[in-house]
């Protein structure tokens, strides 16, 4: 019972201690998953001049396609903004740069997509819950045991592909752990 009660502070000081965490270094706001929203210029196309290009004609969707990408309402509501071009972008640790270029003969869009590598350091807020059940051995016994862990973790820097954060785990034996570490991802 007395583990019990040290877990359940060290999960607290833990719980408590990624909300500070968070708090003195709150993420960047994240668009809402409800509406497409705009997007900012790689810092590449930032040191560059946009130029007035001369198109005769340009291949677009027909305006339902606005809809069905979950444009905000003026712009679907504006006939004269038209799509050209969208990409679905896999989820990925790195960051990439999507690129549409337009061929001022044809008047074909085409996307691509790069991937860039990972930063040297970035201060990342990503954390996860989870429940998991299978066997664990008994440390006296060495017999496997059925077990149901509940674990939370939470990363706040990153190096490469080596990320640092914190992590709580409890067995439904009543084992616990928490502690800080470093995880690699590929």
């Amino acid at each position: 019972m007395k583990a019990l009660a040290i877990l359940a502070v060290i999960i607290a000081l833990v719980v408590v201690g990624i909300f500070a965490y968070r708090w003195i270094f709150p993420a960047p706001p994240t668009p809402t998953q409800a509406v497409a929203t705009p997007i900012a210029d790689t810092p590449v196309l930032k040191k560059r001049k946009k130029v007035k290009t001369p198109v005769k004609q340009v291949e677009t969707y027909a305006d339902e396609a606005k809809a069905d990408l979950k444009l905000p309402p003026a712009v679907i509501a504006a006939p004269e903004i038209k799509v050209i071009d969208a990409t679905k972008v896999a989820s990925s640790d790195h960051p990439q740069t999507v690129t549409s270029t337009l061929n001022t003969e044809t008047g074909k869009v085409e996307t691509y997509i790069k991937e860039e590598p990972l930063p040297w350091i970035a201060f990342n807020q990503r954390g996860s819950a989870g429940i998991y059940t299978g066997y664990k051995l008994d440390r006296i016994t060495g017999v496997p045991q059925r077990a149901t862990r509940l674990t939370v973790a939470h990363e706040f820097m990153q190096t490469k592909a080596v990320n640092v954060g914190v992590q709580a785990s409890i067995d439904s034996d009543g084992s616990a752990f928490a502690g800080v570490g470093v995880a690699y991802r590929w």
